[in-house]
């Protein structure tokens, strides 16, 4: 299972948010979930990869160097 669709699972199943107030889980991973949403839409609406990691990196003010680690951690 990826780290993005046990997020997912952990998020439908009301238990991401319970994870998060009690610190097991960082936030830095529901971050990491909306900036992966993100580079999928742009992924969907037909941009190249690197256009996608370049426009997502402008939507959340880091580097593209940060949305290529992220996409990599939530495809892991």
């Amino acid at each position: 299972m990826l780290t993005y669709e046990l997020i997912k699972l952990l998020e439908d199943q009301g238990i991401l948010n319970k994870l998060l107030g009690k610190g097991i889980v960082s936030v830095n991973y529901l971050n990491g979930k909306e900036m992966y949403e993100c580079f999928l839409e742009y992924i969907d609406e037909g941009e190249t990869k690197m256009d996608a990691y370049f426009k997502t990196s402008i939507d959340f003010k880091c580097s593209t160097k940060t949305v290529e680690r992220m996409v990599i951690k939530m495809e892991s």
